[in-house]
């Protein structure tokens, strides 16, 4: 390779960070790309698969960063929950109105803000022309329903959905130490 093919090579390298294939995510991208192939809710399970798969490996990474000490300071973790935290306040999902929308007997609903404004959620309150299930719901256009995640009206405790989908869907609550079956 000659000087000048190097020189700007490695000017774009530094301007942009070369992707490793990392063998983990290689191989869920891999079966995402077979279930594509398959069917829509094949295709839907290899996404889910992926994302948990990418979210557990991030943890992971970012735990094995903290190094281990005599004061056993990597369980302490101050890098690890300010990593998280800076996920959480970036992630524009977060920055979104979310809500758990009950019918009440009347037709109307009962509004638990979960997050961001109550308003996109407002007509629920009143309309009873309004049908949608029980359910955690984020607004983008529309009320979209959160499938993988359950609570009830008082918002008490979330669960979340733990893989192995069958005719019933395991979820675990991140916030007790329990598991549901919904």
């Amino acid at each position: 390779m000659n000087k000048d093919l190097r020189d700007s090579k490695q000017t774009e390298d530094t301007q942009r960070p070369l992707l490793i294939a990392f063998k983990p995510l290689e191989q869920l991208k891999n079966r995402v790309a077979n279930a594509r192939d398959e069917s829509d809710l094949a295709l839907f399970h290899a996404l889910l698969l992926y994302g948990e798969a990418l979210t557990k490996c991030t943890v992971a990474g970012l735990v094995a960063s903290v190094v281990d000490d005599v004061d056993r300071n990597r369980y302490r973790c101050p890098e690890l929950e300010r990593s998280i935290s800076l996920v959480q306040e970036n992630l524009c999902l977060f920055n979104r109105s979310w809500a758990y929308l009950y019918r009440n007997l009347s037709g109307k609903y009962r509004v638990t803000s979960l997050g961001g404004a109550e308003e996109p959620f407002s007509k629920f309150k009143t309309a009873k022309s309004e049908h949608v299930p029980n359910g955690i719901y984020v607004h983008f256009d529309t009320a979209g329903r959160v499938d993988l995640m359950e609570s009830s009206p008082e918002a008490l405790d979330f669960f979340i959905a733990n893989g192995g989908f069958a005719q019933r869907m395991p979820l675990s609550s991140s916030f007790r130490t329990h598991l549901h079956q919904w």
